[in-house]
């Protein structure tokens, strides 16, 4: 998606076709900014050379039509050669992660440390959610910007995986062997993180972290458990991870009213770090009730662990409550991309019908909502898709992927979905 000079004020093209297999996002993918981008929104080309890369990590499916039971992880990740403009997506190879990859990336929180790495938490469904702790690293050529295309290449292919290449060795006696490729120095591996102390967060899953901007600490709000700790939560948590020996958990103790409990809402960090914005999600119920807050934004002061809201005034437009959304940051605010509406299946009385009757439960991609945070109001903005194939179900999205990039777009999305198996928060 990219901002357009007149109206509409933005419009969708296909970046990637997916074509040759690489991409494979599944339901609540990972769409990672690899480079070290400006805190600035959206990041201007001029501040940022091209080449960079990004990393897509591929979350979960449910096989059911309807009513998500029993979640299938997708252990696929592709490296993405974004080159800004026209060519956007110039490359896309699958790779292999070596280490202790994080158990259950469906619904996972994560959020990019000082030293380039990410850190992840929780994960899952309500059948089975974690509370696992994952580092994810990235090899230096990954981080740069512009990056070395030839350099990245070479590293992966020295990586394994389906596009590594492997060498040929003449022995004196004319026999040829193998050699594997090298996996000492990987691009990218995982590694686990094992809390100490006795205070943690419970198992948890579609929830989203950030990065306290003086701490440099890890935190969490929110979420839903399974059956160990049923239910949704509004608690905050920050990871202290700067003592690789004995990293530890605290809750926060945040001043100000805080969000009702919730899940699958959509999070962005605005302010140049200091700000945490929240908006949407809920307890994943099928009827509204006064516990939902549509059109609320709150805001996260992550220096003084604040809580504030931002209500539409009587009568301005706002959006619905939109459940699985993605926030991405722009000049002077945010825009919510997608997004379902749970509490409006009651609309569609024959469940079986649910993925014919999807465009009554959620919202296209067609409109997108931006919210001023100077003038705390919200604006509908409209959106062309000429160049997205088979728009009217593309553009119905939720627990999808995006992120801001330089050089011609606003944001990226990848992934989710728009069937019944989205209702994977149905303990029926």
């Amino acid at each position: 998606m990219e901002a357009a000079d007149g109206a509409p004020a933005w419009a969708w093209r296909e970046l990637h076709s997916g074509a040759g297999g690489a991409l494979w996002a599944g339901q609540s993918p990972h769409l990672l900014p690899l480079a070290r981008l400006p805190p600035t929104a959206p990041p201007r080309e001029a501040e940022v050379q091209l080449p960079i890369y990004l990393l897509g990590l591929a979350g979960g499916y449910y096989a059911e039509e309807f009513g998500g039971g029993q979640l299938r992880p997708i252990r696929d990740a592709v490296v993405l050669e974004w080159a800004g403009g026209a060519g956007g997506v110039r490359s896309a190879r699958a790779v292999e992660l070596p280490g202790d990859e994080h158990p259950l990336l469906h619904g996972a929180a994560k959020a990019r440390l000082a030293d380039g790495s990410f850190l992840f938490f929780g994960g899952g469904n309500p059948a089975e959610s974690s509370s696992a702790v994952s580092r994810l690293r990235v090899h230096p050529a990954l981080q740069r910007a512009p990056a070395d295309s030839a350099e990245v290449a070479r590293l992966l292919d020295e990586a394994g995986g389906p596009h590594s290449r492997w060498a040929a060795v003449r022995q004196p006696d004319g026999t040829v062997s193998l050699l594997a490729p090298d996996r000492a120095a990987p691009p990218l591996s995982w590694s686990g993180v094992t809390p100490a102390g006795p205070s943690a967060p419970s198992a948890r899953h579609g929830l989203h972290a950030c990065v306290a901007p003086d701490s440099g600490e890890f935190v969490i709000f929110g979420g839903r458990g399974d059956a160990r700790s049923p239910g949704c939560c509004n608690d905050v948590w920050a990871f202290d991870h700067a003592n690789d020996a004995r990293p530890s958990w605290r809750e926060v103790r945040t001043r100000g009213t805080a969000p009702p409990p919730k899940v699958w809402y959509g999070a962005a960090v605005v302010a140049g770090g200091n700000d945490w914005i929240i908006y949407g999600g809920s307890q994943w119920q099928f009827e509204e009730d006064d516990a939902m807050d549509a059109g609320v934004v709150w805001v996260l002061a992550l220096r003084t662990a604040t809580w504030s809201c931002c209500a539409p005034a009587a009568g301005s437009p706002s959006p619905e409550l939109l459940i699985a959304c993605s926030l991405v940051e722009v000049a002077g605010g945010i825009v919510v991309l997608g997004g379902c509406m749970p509490h409006k299946l009651g609309q569609v009385r024959d469940h079986a019908r649910a993925f014919e009757r999807c465009h009554l439960w959620y919202s296209s991609l067609a409109r997108l909502w931006r919210f001023d945070l100077v003038a705390q109001r919200w604006d509908c903005e409209g959106s062309s898709w000429s160049g997205v194939p088979e728009p009217a179900d593309t553009l119905l999205r939720s627990h999808a992927a995006a992120l801001v990039v330089p050089g011609g777009a606003g944001a990226d999305g990848d992934g989710g979905s728009c069937t019944g198996s989205d209702d994977d928060d149905d303990d029926d």
